[in-house]
């Protein structure tokens, strides 16, 4: 099972390095934010100071984080196509299991994303600052970090797209997943600055360890801090491939009953 897993992952893989023209957007995209937010912090943090963080170690912050959204396929727009077209049930007939099959795809994908946007996104934010503001090691925690986020994230994104057995259309249900993901994530705004019942809230939910676990490495986190997010990804992945697989299960028994 592993291998044909590593098979769907390589063909993905291989697809995406194909399509250039997706990628070369996103880094459009990312090129601009960066731009953007490195001009804007700069103007911010010079009237208003935040103690121990400047405006480089805020970009740093933010081309962390983008990276991690910007890199993750929009995976339940694909599993949406596959119930409303059904095409699920030819993919049911194969070897690998549905929800293998597309988390290796869409990991696959991924990977080629990481690989491109990280690559660009962390030169131009060296540019930019003219600072690196981790090291080795650290730089090692935000790769295996961001890649574990990414991967928590497809899983999350196949739940929603597995909703299209009920509602069809998933994408209000993506929309409240992302803006909650860009504000209790910490998406451009590190939580050190939210206040205390909205930090906690966020520290509740999965989107703390998705973004700011990873991008907090570059406000200089302590080495213990890898570790502290590594868990809490691993217990949020317990719970997502739990509910996962709970959805799934329940959307082939309505389509059995119904007769589809």
């Amino acid at each position: 099972m592993l291998r044909k897993s590593l098979a769907f992952v390589e063909i993905a893989a291989r697809q995406r390095a194909r399509d250039r023209a997706a990628i070369v957007g996103r880094m459009g995209f990312y090129a601009l934010i960066l731009f953007i937010f490195s001009r804007l912090w700069e103007v911010v943090l010079a009237r208003t100071p935040v103690p121990g963080i400047d405006a480089d170690s805020f970009l740093w912050y933010l081309a962390i984080t983008e990276w991690i959204v910007l890199s993750v396929p929009l995976l339940h727009l694909e599993i949406e196509r596959d119930v409303v077209r059904g095409d699920l049930a030819y993919r049911l007939t194969r070897p690998v299991p549905y929800p293998l099959a597309r988390l290796a795809e869409g990991f696959g994908d991924m990977l080629v994303r990481m690989s491109v946007l990280g690559a660009f996104g962390f030169a131009l934010a060296f540019v930019y600052t003219g600072t690196i503001p981790i090291g080795p090691w650290g730089w090692v925690g935000v790769a295996a970090l961001g890649v574990s986020a990414g991967a928590l994230t497809l899983v999350f994104y196949m739940t929603i797209g597995l909703l299209a057995f009920w509602i069809h259309d998933t994408r209000p249900v993506y929309w409240m997943w992302q803006k909650a993901s860009f504000v209790l994530g910490g998406l451009i705004v590190p939580l050190e600055l939210y206040p205390d019942w909205l930090r906690a809230l966020a520290d509740a939910s999965p989107f703390s360890a998705l973004l700011h676990g990873p991008g907090r490495i570059a406000l200089g986190g302590p080495p213990e801090l890898v570790f502290e997010v590594a868990a809490k990804l691993l217990v949020w992945s317990a719970v997502a491939i739990t509910i996962l697989i709970l959805v799934f299960r329940r959307g082939l028994r309505s389509v059995v009953i119904g007769g589809g």
